[in-house]
């Protein structure tokens, strides 16, 4: 479906189009390893990847391309707070 004249150049909505900011694919997975580090202590890593496909921007119609993230971070808990680094 294409919308009217106006709406549609404001819209980006255009006939075989995805809906605007909508991926064409879209995935994540993270792992987590646990660890004792001393009597008490717990040390964590964990990895977070996302794949984020194309997509037609709003109002234009550009395409943006498909891209990857990843994210990584260490902690440490005991029966206090717990300490985290975040590497992105």
């Amino acid at each position: 479906m294409t919308l009217p004249g106006v709406f549609a150049a404001t819209t980006g909505i255009r006939d075989g189009n995805r809906l605007p900011s909508v991926p064409k694919f879209q995935i994540s997975a993270n792992a987590t390893y646990s660890f004792e580090v001393k009597d008490g202590v717990d040390g964590h890593l964990t990895a977070s990847f996302q794949h984020v496909g194309s997509r037609y921007t709003q109002p234009v119609t550009r395409k943006q391309p498909a891209h990857l993230s990843c994210t990584a971070f260490r902690s440490v808990s005991a029966s206090r707070p717990t300490l985290r680094l975040r590497l992105t």
